[in-house]
């Protein structure tokens, strides 16, 4: 059993055939369950309707026997109703139940007072009562539309059973042929649209670089087990990759900051830096008084949050259509003219990574 379970393990045909037989064996034999108990449903309302209909005809017979008391007739007609090979027996009881004829001449003299003759004693009508063992058909018989007695019919569910046994044979032998002959194709499919590829798949990552610490467990067992546990561990090393290449994006980038921050430090003129979002990370004391603003109140802010003179706005866009260069322009204050120098700078990629924008007092006016 062990065995058989490493198999089923290392095996990838035999843990995607197994599955899939076992779905569609157990969807099949449901289906074939709900398709008899409906074949069972119509071959009883088929029978129920033949034997309601022959009984029907036999009524006056009856009736013309019972009013003439002539046993031998009554007894003659319930012979004829058995003769169909679904009547198991017949009989023909009075009102109060007595059996004045019955195909089973053990039976006759026996008093009947079960539900159902009861409930034809008094609504006067057919009543047609199912079981596991058959079908009991119960007719009053009358004269001047007065009850004189009962025909009663029971007709055998052995038949349908013989017929549905053999519909259940057939059903099931079909299926298995099914079975194997879908357990075949997808043998056939599987290897040539999994396995092939997979084995390929396999010999491709077995060449990936692994640090010495990722090397795969010899003790994993199959293939589709040796490539998920290469995959989880070139995931992993990916994830270990990412996470200290993104580290190194943040450390880098806030040295850049850093770096810039400095420069901006050792000019006098007002200056003011960005970084890679267009977020200001640095403005000196010059160039707060010239934009009459607070370092507090704009440091980490986006340079459009900032600036709303136009002029300004207008010279910053056509350095961004413009990087890697100075755009030169002219900014007035009340008191004084400026040179104003923006320079937006991107990398060979087309990245943006900051920018820088200068102010030079001209004259006073």
């Amino acid at each position: 059993m062990k065995e058989l379970l490493n198999k089923l393990k290392s095996n990838i045909l035999l843990q995607i055939i197994i599955p899939t037989i076992f779905l569609i064996g157990t969807i099949l034999f449901f289906l074939s369950a709900f398709s008899l108990y409906q074949q069972k449903i119509i071959f009883v309302e088929e029978l129920t309707k033949e034997i309601f209909s022959s009984g029907k005809k036999f009524i006056p017979s009856c009736e013309k026997a019972l009013e003439d008391k002539n046993d031998l007739k009554l007894l003659r007609h319930i012979n004829e109703i058995t003769k169909n090979t679904n009547v198991s027996y017949s009989m023909v009881l009075n009102p109060e139940g007595k059996i004045l004829a019955h195909s089973q001449l053990n039976h006759w003299g026996k008093i009947y007072q079960d539900s159902e003759i009861k409930q034809v004693l008094k609504s006067g009508k057919s009543v047609i009562h199912k079981n596991k063992k058959g079908i009991y058909i119960i007719f009053p018989l009358k004269k001047k539309n007065k009850l004189i007695g009962l025909l009663q019919i029971e007709a055998t569910s052995l038949h349908i059973n013989q017929k549905l046994k053999t519909i259940k044979k057939t059903i099931y032998i079909t299926i298995f042929v099914s079975l194997l002959l879908i357990g075949l194709w997808l043998l056939i499919i599987l290897k040539f649209t999994i396995i092939t590829p997979l084995k390929n798949l396999k010999s491709a990552i077995e060449y990936f670089p692994l640090p010495k610490l990722l090397s795969l467990n010899q003790k994993s067992v199959g293939e589709f087990s040796c490539i998920r546990q290469k995959f989880n561990q070139i995931f992993k090393h990916f994830k270990e990759e990412q996470l200290f290449f993104k580290n190194q994006s943040v450390l880098h980038k806030e040295n850049i900051n850093l770096f810039l921050k400095n420069i901006g430090k050792t000019l006098n003129e007002g200056n003011l830096l960005l970084d890679s979002n267009n977020k200001i990370v640095f403005i000196n004391n010059s160039a707060c008084k010239i934009l009459n603003l607070k370092k507090d109140n704009i440091l980490n802010c986006h340079i459009l949050d900032v600036f709303k003179n136009p002029d300004i706005l207008k010279i910053i866009n056509k350095a961004l259509n413009n990087p890697n260069q100075i755009i030169k322009d002219f900014y007035s204050t009340n008191e004084t003219h400026y040179n104003i120098k923006i320079t937006m700078i991107k990398d060979k990629e087309n990245n943006h990574i900051g920018g820088i924008i200068l102010f030079y007092p001209l004259s006073p006016q």
